[in-house]
Order: C-alpha cells, then sequence, then structure tokens
C-alpha cells in the first residue's frame, strides 16, 4: 500500500509539473505570435504609407482643402481654397475667395441660359507652399468655362508671413532696388526659351519686364524656387498664352534682403526649356487596365445579386438631351442595363420622345426640378411648385410619375426634408463629369471608386459623358447588374421614404 501510495503521488507531481510547463510553453508561443504579429504589421503599414495611395500632393503642402459648390439655372461654380489654421490669414483667403465668387454671379445671375449646359463654369483651384518656416505662398487658378470650352483664366498668388499674418510682396522679400537685377534674371530666363525667340527678336523685354515688376506682379514661392506669372494682357501677346518664368532661390541670394533665409537647391533641374509656356499643370489621368471577361468573384453571401452578380445604379441628371441621352439608352439596352435619368421639366418637354423611350425600356424618371433651382435658398412653396411641375410634365409626357427627387447641387436641409413628400436622392460617386468635360476623367474616377451599392452621378446632357459611357457601361455590365435606384434599394430591403435622404444602399 506504501508503495501504491508514493507511486500515486509521485505520478501527481508528474502531471502538475506537465501542466505548469505546458502553460509555460504556450504563454512563451503566444507572446512570440503577437509580437511577429505586431512586427508584421509595423512593416505593412510601413509599406503602405510609402505606396503612391498615401504620397501628399507636392503642390499641395500647407493647409486643408475647403470647396465650396453650387449649381443653379444661371451659373455653376466649384471652388477649392486651403485654410492654414491662422485666424487672420484664413479669414483674408475666404474674403478674397468670395470676391471672386460675388463678381462672377453678379456678372451671371441675370443671363439664364437656354439649355444648363450652356451655363458658365466658375472653377478656382490652388497650389499651397510652406516656402520657409514664416512664409506661406498660395497660388489660385481661376477659371470660367462654358460647354467645356475655357473663355478666361488667371492666376492670382498670395504670400503670408505667418508671424505677422500679413500678406508679403517682393518689396518684403527683395532688397530696395530689385527691380533692374530682377529684370535682367527674367529676361536671361525668357531669351533660354525656344517658344519665345521670334517674339523677342522685335520687342525689348526688359523694359516691360521692369513695369510689370513695379505694378502688380504675380508670383508663387516655394521651398525650392520663385515663380513668376504672367497673366494674359501683361507681357506677352495672348497667342503665347500665360507664361511663367521659375527661377531657383540660389539664383536670387544677390537681390534678396538680409536675414530672409530660404531653403536653396543649387542641383535643381531647370525646366524643360521645350516645355509649354503655361504653370505646371496635373498630368491626364493614366487609362486603368481595362477589366477582362473574368466573371466577377462571389460578392458576399449578405450582399444581394440579380443574374449573379452585385448591384451598381447609374444617375445621370439634367436631361434629358437627344444627342447624348439616346446614345447613353442604347449603350444600356446593349448591356441589359437600365439607369435613372432626374430629369429638369424643361429639357423633358424639349426631348418627349427620348424620355418615353427611356421609361419603354425600364429606367426610372427621377425629378431634378423645373428650373435647377438650389432648394435651399427657396420657400416651401417654391419648393413644391418646382417638384409638381416637373411631376407633371413627366406624367404627360410619358404617363409615370417620378417617385424621386434629387435636389439640384445635392443642396438639403431640414426645410427640404419636411416641405418635400418624396425620397431625396444623392449619390456616393462623384464623377465631376460636368466640370472635367473629359471622358478619359470620367472613365477613370468610375473605375476607381464604383463598388456594389454605389449610386454614380453623371450628367445625360454632355457629350463627353455619352464617350465615357461608351466604356463604362459595357466594362461595368461585366461586373455589375445595373439597376435603377428603387430596384437597388429594393434589392438591398430599404425602404425610402418621403423627406429622407439617401446616397447609397448599405
Amino acid at each position: 500500500m506504501k508503495n501504491k501510495a508514493e507511486k500515486n503521488k509521485k505520478n501527481f507531481f508528474i502531471r502538475i509539473t506537465t501542466m505548469i510547463l505546458a502553460v509555460i510553453l504556450f504563454s512563451i508561443a503566444s507572446f512570440m505570435a503577437v509580437a511577429l504579429h505586431q512586427r508584421t504589421r509595423a512593416k505593412s503599414d510601413l509599406q503602405l504609407k510609402n505606396t503612391a495611395y498615401h504620397k501628399v500632393d507636392p503642390q499641395r503642402d500647407i493647409g486643408e482643402k475647403q470647396e465650396k459648390t453650387e449649381c443653379t439655372s444661371h451659373y455653376v461654380y466649384d471652388i477649392q481654397y486651403p485654410q492654414l489654421n491662422q485666424e487672420e490669414i484664413d479669414q483674408d483667403i475666404a474674403t478674397m475667395v468670395d470676391d471672386i465668387v460675388n463678381h462672377f454671379i453678379e456678372n451671371h445671375k441675370q443671363n439664364k441660359p437656354k439649355n444648363l449646359d450652356e451655363r458658365p463654369v466658375l472653377s478656382i483651384d490652388y497650389e499651397s507652399y510652406q516656402a520657409t518656416d514664416q512664409l506661406a505662398s498660395i497660388l489660385f487658378t481661376t477659371t470660367v468655362s462654358v460647354k467645356g470650352e475655357e473663355i478666361a483664366k488667371q492666376y492670382t498668388g498670395v504670400s503670408y508671413q505667418i508671424s505677422t499674418k500679413q500678406k508679403v510682396g517682393l518689396t518684403d522679400i527683395f532688397q530696395n532696388q530689385f527691380v533692374d537685377p530682377l529684370s535682367t534674371k527674367l529676361e536671361r530666363y525668357f531669351t533660354r526659351k525656344n517658344q519665345y525667340q521670334n517674339y523677342l527678336k522685335d520687342v525689348p523685354l526688359k523694359p516691360q519686364l521692369q513695369n510689370w515688376l513695379t505694378e502688380s506682379p504675380q508670383f508663387v514661392l516655394t521651398k525650392e524656387n520663385c515663380k513668376f506669372i504672367f497673366n494674359y494682357n501683361t507681357i506677352f501677346p495672348n497667342e503665347i498664352g500665360i507664361c511663367t518664368a521659375v527661377i531657383p532661390w540660389n539664383e536670387l541670394q544677390d537681390i534678396m534682403k538680409p536675414g530672409l533665409t530660404t531653403p536653396t537647391q543649387p542641383d535643381q533641374k531647370e525646366e524643360n526649356p521645350s516645355s509649354g509656356t503655361s504653370p505646371e499643370q496635373p498630368q491626364p489621368p493614366t487609362e486603368a487596365p481595362k477589366p477582362d471577361d473574368t466573371p466577377p468573384s462571389q460578392p458576399p453571401s449578405n450582399q444581394p445579386t440579380k443574374n449573379g452578380k452585385p448591384l451598381l445604379a447609374l444617375t445621370f441628371d439634367d436631361g434629358p438631351k437627344a444627342s447624348s441621352t439616346e446614345r447613353i439608352l442604347t449603350l444600356l439596352e446593349q448591356n441589359n442595363a437600365k439607369a435613372t435619368f432626374f430629369v429638369v421639366g424643361p429639357q423633358a418637354k424639349q426631348y418627349p420622345d427620348t424620355l418615353r423611350r427611356a421609361v419603354n425600356m425600364g429606367c426610372e424618371i427621377g425629378n431634378h426640378t423645373m428650373d435647377h433651382l438650389t432648394l435651399t435658398k427657396q420657400t416651401p412653396e417654391v419648393m413644391i411648385s418646382q417638384v409638381d411641375q416637373t411631376n407633371q410634365i413627366v406624367k404627360e409626357i410619358a404617363g409615370v410619375s417620378p417617385r424621386l427627387v434629387r435636389p439640384p447641387g445635392g443642396a438639403v436641409n431640414d426645410t427640404v426634408k419636411s416641405t418635400l413628400s418624396q425620397p431625396l436622392v444623392l449619390w456616393s460617386v462623384d464623377t465631376r463629369d460636368w466640370k472635367t468635360r473629359n471622358a478619359q476623367a470620367t472613365i477613370d474616377h468610375i473605375r476607381k471608386n464604383a463598388a456594389p451599392g454605389q449610386i454614380i452621378l453623371m450628367h445625360d446632357i454632355y457629350s463627353t459623358t455619352a464617350d465615357a459611357c461608351d466604356t463604362i457601361i459595357p466594362e461595368l455590365a461585366k461586373q455589375y447588374q445595373l439597376v435603377t435606384v428603387s430596384e437597388l434599394f429594393e434589392a438591398y430591403g430599404i425602404s425610402m421614404t418621403g423627406g429622407q435622404t439617401y446616397s447609397q444602399a448599405e
């Protein structure tokens, strides 16, 4: 009995020891796994940050982007500008931008174009740089276009001393007698460029440069150089275009004020003499690889499908217009697809056959108001009238009454929601086709952003949008079932109610 008891006691200690060792080994293994995972994740995060998707825009290295957009029946504007988190500077920038917008509105608010695609479009874009710890510089590009054709363009540079919140001019950067030596440097710059040779043969450039430097020269400061911009009607004839002269800081040190420190890069490469004459512009979108004929991978089980494909909704605003809408309808028909057309009353009256064709194909007709007014600026009575008029026109022409409303410009507030009795449809993918008027840009944007349940915004009054659809509708139809907005939300089990906004199905 004694031997048996000792044997049992020994076995008990062996089992306990084994369990303790197992726990220790498991803890060590878990610790090593966590450490390895964290190290791998850190390495993965580092690699992700170094990809193209995480690169900072080199032409916007300071400030937070602000945007303003408005679409009316008379005009359209799309504004981008930076805020630097410096109250006085930010107020000055906002005031400058507002002055440009207000001047544009005053010039166009009384002249209503016959068609929406003839509305003038104001666009303001910008570059922003922090040349030094104390110097911030912004270059605004202001463009007015009609039907995609640029009719006016101007560059405006503004720089600030951050500590004092004051604007900085050339007299704050260069010594008192800077005009003559700087005009010599600018003249030398232009005489080295082939595109100016014929003009410079007959025109003395330096006196004009001297006058320009004493009036209102436009310039922008970067870490590497000082860029001078010559707008139309300054020095060179209009046929040459807007011109720039980019001079590295190391070539300007001899005329700079003492104590003003700017980074210099002596090895900076000179601008290509054969390059264009306008300031650097973003490269045109690179065409993304086209999808092949491989069937799409199976969507998640909780995601609705039709014909084995996930669902996507294409929407078109401001039409119909026979020349472009008919092309889009043909493409939809050829690819077993549907779309939703948010129409305005006058266009529907002008192209009734196109409207009826869309309805007969099973496409959905939505309401985009009568006069494309910004509803948030209207009284409830005007809102109701704008929607009711278009509902009545569509009913009389096509025998259906629009179920959905898309507020012009996507402008919605509590008054709009409480006033209108129909669901308000916005979007999740904005191609900005109205601004770019560039088919490839529209194609690239949709390729990059299309996903199941999304609502894509386009405008069927533009031929460039129809051009984009020549490519993008067949491509999307291989991957998605293109459906109307109502079909999309019904498939997702979402009941659309009046006065509520909907941007995507999820």
